[in-house]
């Protein structure tokens, strides 16, 4: 008996290349998706950095060609992002600037020492050169992000969308499914991983682009966060409770789906398709298991009339 569940609970793990991923559909980037740890890793140690000559170069390197990756993917015609993601980007930008400030003005004071660093094996001159260069790439790529950020009519218009919005943020609000693996990790000692909500955004748009737009929307990322986010919200969104209301999202998931690619060392794993109606399925009545009865009423009924609103603006027109 224990063999045959585990066995009907094996899932077959499936791989795309990334011509496969870009193909067809709508694209929605996670600025995570150039390696988000190192960067975050290359942050922290720079940090106390005080000259040039002590920043490792491969370092620099590892961080020119993750940008590079962000930039080219976002340059493809179908490939969207987010407002939120590309200002996660922008305050990376912001701290390479600032530090770059910083050890200016200690450079001019070592000017004119500019012996080999023995560590990194890099002058003075070059560590200016390299981190000048990151942050150029890292700024012209943030202008690339703000260029393609998904427009509100492929959202339905920004009344609809923030309605959407509002559902999502409201079911993390209270499943929590976000985690702040830095904070596991011991890295702070605050779990922030309600501090932003890009995640719920990018979730939303991809939701909004189903219903508003012919194809697959797929998001890429490397944030396995997006697991339980898609594959949840979508079957409690979409629960036969809110009916009719959330009719149009029950039929797009389905014939437009939102299809969730994991870039990984081992290539690009879909995790989620909400096409696939064998592993995700619409539930009978909305729940959200742990919670007690008045406040699973309370939560539905907020829903409820999100949804309600929703489909006026539909009917109505306004977007």
């Amino acid at each position: 008996m224990v063999q045959q569940e585990v066995k009907r609970d094996e899932r077959v793990r499936e791989f795309a290349s990334l011509d496969e991923v870009l193909g067809g559909g709508i694209v929605l980037l996670d600025n995570c998706v150039r390696h988000a740890d190192s960067a975050r890793s290359f942050l922290r140690d720079i940090y106390d950095i005080n000259l040039f000559n002590r920043i490792n170069p491969s370092k620099v390197r590892h961080e020119i060609e993750g940008i590079e990756t962000l930039s080219n993917l976002i340059s493809l015609e179908n490939v969207l992002t987010i407002q939120d993601v590309a200002d996660e980007f922008f305050a990376y930008v912001e701290i390479l600037g600032y530090k770059i400030g910083n050890i200016s003005k200690t450079y001019k004071l070592y000017r004119k020492n500019q012996k080999r660093n023995k560590d990194c094996g890099i002058s003075a001159e070059e560590g200016n050169d390299s981190i000048k260069n990151l942050h150029e790439n890292a700024f012209r790529t943030y202008r690339q992000l703000l260029s393609k950020v998904v427009p509100a009519s492929l959202l339905g218009g920004k009344e609809r969308y923030a309605l959407v919005e509002r559902m999502v943020m409201l079911l993390e609000d209270e499943l929590k499914l976000k985690k702040d693996t830095s904070y596991h990790l011991g890295e702070h000692e605050t779990d922030r991983a309600r501090e932003k909500h890009a995640d719920e955004k990018l979730v939303a748009s991809a939701f909004c682009a189903s219903m508003h737009s012919d194809g697959p929307i797929k998001i890429l990322t490397q944030d396995t966060d997006f697991v339980s986010l898609v594959g949840v919200f979508s079957r409690l969104l979409c629960s036969e409770s809110f009916l009719p209301y959330n009719a149009l999202l029950r039929d797009s998931l389905r014939s437009n789906p939102v299809i969730l690619y994991l870039k990984s060392s081992e290539g690009y794993e879909k995790l989620v398709d909400t096409s696939d109606s064998s592993r995700l399925f619409y539930p009978k009545n909305f729940e959200i298991y742990r919670k007690d009865r008045p406040r699973n009423n309370a939560i539905k009924a907020e829903i409820d009339r999100n949804w309600e609103t929703w489909f006026a603006h539909t009917l109505t027109g306004q977007s």
